[in-house]
């Protein structure tokens, strides 16, 4: 039987149908252009069907002209309309798509692979490809043939549950990118992969090698598909979605009732109640790579590394063997190669699984109220400039979520982001809390909505420094003159909250968890309508933590920055203690190990900046008008150790004057004058 593939250049182009036996490399050599290659082959009949000329009309001009009939549908000039030919295909076709997420479609491949594994297939036998721009492609080359019906019952019962693929592929008249063939809009080729790439490589690292045009090479393995698999050609697509819901071992009322026994008072803290029960092995049949991949993007956003996730995904496959009794466990390199290796990648960009995710919306419905995730509208969660660039380049999108503190030297040598964690180190005394105010006050004139969680500082002492900080009146004087009634003294400090702090939600309420904080946060954006993008913590160490020794606590605290950094889109500011080898305020600390408590302190921020007064002295307050910042660690740039001018009553920084440098400069000299002077006296010797 002879049979023909059709070949178009172009989008536009309907194309022409040539012998299989022809290589299309020999037809279309420039491949510096878009190619596509029929899915379906068509008989000897339909190749001289589609030659025949017809007359159509040009729908634009009214124009009659004529053009081969092709093979999709038509409308002649008279009216006679002209289905789609039906063709056949001789292989298994995958396409996955997730333009916002290549990782998540390179998942979903991997996922296909194994299931096309299971089934009997080698793995020499299943050709991957990048297309070049928003996803991937399988290939199972066959020795029988199928149509367009089978092609799909088949495929679909394969991709059950993976949301990137795309089943427009299986459309009768559909065309695919030909590999070695360049993408028009990205530039890059469609390219082979092995599935060692697949799997190992990062996305850029793909795209990298797409970016090199390659000699064309066409060696397809050709199998017998097994039997079993062939077998699913005669489930129809409206029968397989009567399967998609069924549970193996249990119903969902034998679910809802064991869930509703589950004890939620052992719950991990920083891990919602839906995600938890996915943990303890409630896990649906054919959604077993959608809860693995819920659970890893949790575990990393937790703080957890690569093992630590692994180990819990293996618990969570012995849970729901265990439980659904007919289930089967996760394959440990599969669970390893397929999701731990994909969400632990530096180009994951899909953070967490939101509340909204089906999987887990079914399982809210089983769980205790108090416990469901709260239920926030589209534009409550995303701002406009948020959604708008998702449709803007790379580098708009890092100007929407970048932060300007408004301390302009400080602002020109770090660069702070949503979705980061930015300590701020110093001994009491130092004036961090000053540092915080005036960057809140900045941040709330540039209309950034923060909040201030302040867990060492009482509402008093917040709003008296707020006041000493604006009327430049000590606190004393300040608060004799509200205790006499003076409603105009009064009115001026509410002017300077609502004016200097419009933007910013103070906190003053202790002892608050993660979940707390979160909670709070969430909550203030509702109400506000308005999505929050910095959260200040005075201290970290303060945030209730349910560990038992202090450096468990640090631990839970810090990765609780870090998870509400990246579940809300935030910046986050710890406030940091250091050791009692720095804890002088006119001495610089010059190393992020001067935090006190645990060293994943540091490895969680972004960037760490330590504080120093260089002339400070309890006794003697002539030179105490500077303060040094030291950026000791900085992800993203250089560092950096800046100095500025204080002002002790007020608490105010900027930056110094030609003079004020030459002043500094000399403080430093008598300093180290004075310190060579002590080490030669304690050594007992002489100049």
């Amino acid at each position: 039987m002879n049979l023909y593939y059709r070949l178009c250049v172009g989008l536009t182009d309907i194309g022409q149908l040539y012998p299989i036996e022809t290589s299309p490399y020999t037809i279309v050599q420039n491949l510096d252009q878009e190619v596509f290659r029929s899915v379906y082959l068509y008989t000897e009949d339909q190749y001289v069907e589609s030659n025949k000329q017809v007359e159509v009309i040009n729908k634009r001009t009214g124009e009659v002209y004529s053009r081969p009939r092709g093979v999709g549908i038509l409308t002649l000039a008279d009216g006679t309309q002209l289905d789609t030919m039906l063709g056949i295909t001789n292989q298994l076709i995958f396409d996955f798509d997730c333009k916002d997420n290549l990782d998540k479609a390179k998942s979903d491949t991997i996922e296909v692979v194994s299931r096309l594994k299971k089934w009997g297939i080698s793995g020499s036998a299943i050709d991957t490809y990048f297309s070049g721009g928003k996803g991937f492609n399988i290939k199972v080359h066959l020795n029988q043939f199928l149509n367009s019906s089978e092609l799909q019952s088949i495929c679909s019962q394969l991709i059950d549950g993976l949301d990137t693929a795309d089943t427009v592929v299986y459309n009768d008249s559909r065309i695919v990118r030909l590999p070695y063939s360049k993408h028009g809009k990205s530039g890059l080729y469609c390219t082979p992969i092995s599935l060692d790439e697949l799997v190992n490589l990062k996305i850029d690292d793909i795209k990298g090698i797409a970016a090199t045009k390659f000699q064309p090479e066409e060696f397809p393995t050709r199998i017998d598909s097994p039997e079993e698999l062939l077998k699913l050609k005669d489930l129809k697509v409206t029968e397989k979605k009567k399967v998609e819901t069924k549970i193996i071992g249990a119903s969902f009322e034998d679910m809802k009732d064991k869930i509703s026994k589950l004890d939620f008072s052992k719950k991990m803290p920083l891990m919602s109640a839906a995600k938890w029960v996915l943990q303890q092995g409630f896990i649906p049949a054919g959604h077993g790579q959608e809860a693995r991949m819920i659970l890893a993007a949790t575990y990393k956003a937790m703080g957890l590394d690569e093992n630590e996730a692994y180990y819990q995904l293996k618990a969570t496959s012995k849970k729901r063997v265990k439980l659904l009794g007919k289930a089967y466990e996760f394959d440990k390199s599969e669970l390893w190669t397929n999701v731990i290796a994909t969400v632990y990648s530096e180009s994951w960009q899909g953070g967490t699984y939101s509340a909204d995710h089906p999987l887990l919306a079914t399982i809210e419905q089983y769980i205790p109220s108090f416990l469901r995730s709260p239920k926030e509208s589209q534009s409550n969660i995303t701002t406009k400039d948020e959604a708008f660039a998702q449709f803007v380049d790379y580098s708009k999108e890092i100007d929407q979520n970048t932060i300007r503190f408004g301390i302009e030297l400080l602002d020109r040598h770090l660069r702070v982001m949503t979705k980061n964690v930015y300590g701020i180190l110093g001994p009491p005394s130092v004036g961090k809390t000053s540092i915080i105010l005036q960057i809140l006050e900045n941040t709330s004139r540039d209309g950034i909505k923060a909040i201030y969680f302040s867990f060492d500082m009482s509402n008093d002492d917040t709003i008296e420094k707020i006041m000493v900080r604006h009327t430049g009146l000590d606190g004393e004087h300040i608060m004799a003159r509200l205790k006499s009634g003076d409603e105009e003294f009064k009115q001026v400090c509410m002017g300077i909250l609502n004016k200097h702090y419009q933007n910013v939600e103070f906190v003053f309420k202790p002892g608050l968890t993660v979940e707390d904080m979160e909670n709070t946060i969430r909550l203030s954006d509702r109400m506000s309508g308005k999505p929050t993008k910095l959260i200040v913590v005075d201290y970290l160490t303060l945030i209730k933590s349910s560990a038992g020794d202090a450096n468990g606590k640090t631990i839970e605290a810090i990765q609780g920055m870090r998870y509400l950094a990246h579940a809300l889109n935030v910046a986050s500011v710890p406030l940091l203690q250091p050791n009692k080898l720095n804890a002088t305020p006119d001495e610089p600390i010059t190393s992020y190990n001067g935090i006190k408590g645990s060293s994943e302190i540091a490895e969680a921020c972004t960037a760490v900046i330590t504080a120093y007064r260089e002339g400070f002295s309890p006794t003697n307050y002539d030179n105490d008008k500077f303060l040094g910042l030291i950026c000791v660690k900085n992800r993203k740039g250089k560092l950096f150790n800046l100095d500025f001018n204080w002002e002790g009553k007020t608490g105010m920084i900027r930056g110094l004057t030609d003079s004020e440098k030459q002043d500094l400069k000399k403080l430093r000299e008598i300093k180290a004058q004075k310190k060579a002077e002590e080490k030669l006296n304690r050594s007992g010797g002489s100049w």
